[in-house]
């Protein structure tokens, strides 16, 4: 059996076959997400989602936000930040932050903010939370 199992990780890994790694991750109860923190706050949906609007109108002067006032996303030249405002009821809000810097440049590849930057994303989630904590 331990061989097995070795024997699957050692096939991933030569085959670089990242996603079925990290679906065999969320098996064991846990994601991996290196650039994305969450976070849940008794706070309505509507002040969270301003509040991150204005954080990032000072990050960044391109911001784009959908219709449902659900998410947003602001781009620098260098990096990309995503946020997500999730209303789980009347009070209560799901946050979600999740930063990426510029990679590589490809002509052919649409996405080119492929490197996880944690630090961008904790310096947004910051701002945003920092606020609730004042009440």
């Amino acid at each position: 059996m331990k061989k097995t199992i070795l024997y699957i990780f050692i096939s991933i890994f030569i085959t670089s076959c990242a996603p079925v790694l990290i679906g065999i991750g969320a098996l064991g109860g846990y994601a991996i997400a290196p650039d994305e923190l969450e976070g849940i706050y008794n706070v309505p949906q509507e002040e969270l989602f301003n509040r991150s609007k204005e954080v990032l109108i000072n990050w960044s002067t391109d911001v784009l936000e959908d219709e449902n006032q659900t998410e947003l996303i602001a781009t620098t030249k260098k990096k990309r930040v995503w946020i997500k405002v999730e209303r789980l009821n009347a009070n209560i809000t799901k946050l979600k932050v999740k930063a990426r810097k510029y990679g590589f440049k490809d002509i052919k590849k649409i996405n080119t903010y492929t490197m996880p930057d944690i630090k961008t994303a904790q310096e947004i989630f910051e701002q945003i939370v920092a606020p609730i904590y004042k009440k």
